[in-house]
């Protein structure tokens, strides 16, 4: 193993490497495509000026504050936001390495793991969209960076409050975190019992629960005080209606008229494009009308809706949600070109060739993370430079939480979920590979003794 302290120097030139590698991936995806205002661009742009403003006659709760108020500070300006989501993506690069080399404790696979985020395409273009995704990214690395650290530091509190101000921030970027402060206060307390220290199990699982429980609840304690709903965001019934929409003739009653209102809009959304989960944003307005309920008012009835179908069609749900659990790892291309899909079957060549050379790679590469564990457990010779340990299991328990809650809780552009956790499944697939390279080489290079000449003693 090398040295776990590199050289400044060599850290110096590593840190160059991957920002010039970076910054050239973004300049040049930069000069194909444009900056990309998405259909839900507004929604953020709302709730910034409503939070800005204080002016709340139309807020909906449907945003978390933090995306939209970074918005606010960079004066909504495309380029401004744009430019810095690139800096975040670069420093999100630089974490990767800092991580992925206290973990393996070598400089090369340190370095893989930074080129595997500064020079991935995907990461590289949801920077250039006005979406929360790239900014949330660089909050989970920060959580991340700041676990490992406490981790190691299990006596210096300050490590366990600051890595759950970070994951409660993560939360407050995009709501499917709201476990992460959990999460991390977890496993910190676990590895602490684990390691005979249960008095400062209790008190790191508290610094780090902390922050979670004051800064999550606070903001939804200001949403209840505002449109009378306590939550992080007013979108939870919307995103399970994706789900249950499928099957939503087993409504009961008292439902009737969301029933009837959904499958009029649910039959045309099915005819246009072959699938049903997009139909709560075609059915929204009709919806509201039809129930005299607002936003946050329907999403809520949505919600005891989607609970009720849900058990008494469990099955139905699962394979909905075992459905979303496996588009996760398919990889999201925001350009206004389209997504891959869209790109693939525009017929234009050069960008086809593009765009699936980046899917096949994506595709291999989250392959490989998902079966590295089987690999490190039937193969010795990977066991060497990168432990299995708390710091790596960590990683995965981060990664399959996100990608389990996401699949619950909604039907509708699953791999745009991965993307702020997508930098550490190719982190870890990237020194996966160097090291099965490694060794493949180091196999092929192995000669057996020469034999004895006859006659020699």
């Amino acid at each position: 193993m090398e040295d776990s302290r590199p050289q400044p120097s060599v850290v110096f030139l590593h840190w160059l490497i991957i920002v010039l590698a970076a910054v050239a991936v973004r300049a040049a995806l930069a000069l194909i495509f444009s900056p990309l205002v998405a259909p839900d661009t507004s929604s953020y742009v709302d709730t910034a000026a409503q939070l800005a403003g204080g002016d709340y006659s139309a807020y909906i709760g449907a945003r978390p504050p933090v995306y939209p108020l970074l918005m606010h500070l960079l004066g909504y300006s495309v380029i401004r936001i744009v430019l810095f989501q690139h800096l975040a993506g670069i420093a999100v690069a630089l974490i990767l390495y800092a991580v992925f080399h206290r973990i393996t404790g070598c400089r090369r696979l340190a370095l893989a793991a930074g080129i595997s985020q500064a020079v991935n395409p995907f990461q590289a273009v949801i920077e250039q969209a006005l979406l929360s995704e790239a900014f949330t990214a660089l909050l989970v690395a920060s959580t991340v960076a700041l676990y490992v650290l406490a981790l190691d530091n299990p006596c210096k509190l300050l490590y366990a409050l600051a890595t759950g101000v970070a994951a409660a921030l993560s939360g407050l970027s995009h709501p499917q975190f709201v476990f992460l402060p959990f999460l991390a206060a977890f496993g910190l307390g676990l590895k602490s019992w684990l390691e005979g220290r249960r008095p400062a199990a209790a008190a790191v699982v508290a610094a780090a629960v902390l922050p979670g429980v004051l800064l999550l609840g606070g903001w939804c304690s200001f949403n209840y005080s505002k449109i009378n709903y306590f939550g992080l965001t007013t979108t939870v019934g919307i995103s399970l209606i994706t789900h249950t929409g499928a099957f939503i003739e087993d409504a009961p009653e008292r439902y009737d008229e969301i029933r009837r209102v959904y499958l009029e809009h649910r039959s045309i959304e099915v005819a246009q494009t072959g699938s049903q989960s997009s139909t709560i944003f075609r059915a929204l307005k009709d919806l509201e009308r039809a129930t005299g309920l607002d936003y946050a008012g329907l999403s809520r009835e949505l919600t005891w809706l989607s609970v009720t179908l849900i058990l008494r069609s469990p099955l139905k749900y699962l394979r909905s949600a075992a459905r979303s659990f496996a588009r996760f790892w398919l990889p999201a291309w925001y350009t206004g070109q389209g997504g891959v899909r869209t790109v693939m079957s525009s017929g234009e060549a050069p960008m086809m060739l593009l765009v699936g050379t980046f899917t096949l790679v994506h595709l291999g590469l989250s392959l490989l993370f998902l079966l590295f564990p089987l690999l490190y457990v039937y193969s010795g010779r990977l066991k060497k430079p990168l432990r299995f340990d708390f710091q790596l299991a960590s990683i995965y328990a981060l990664v399959f939480a996100t990608s389990l809650v996401q699949a619950l809780a909604n039907s509708e552009g699953n791999p745009r979920y991965e993307l702020p956790v997508e930098p550490f499944v190719m982190a870890v697939a990237a020194v996966a590979l160097l090291l099965m390279i490694k060794r493949v080489k180091e196999g092929s290079h192995t000669e057996e003794l020469p034999r004895k000449a006859p006659g020699m003693a």
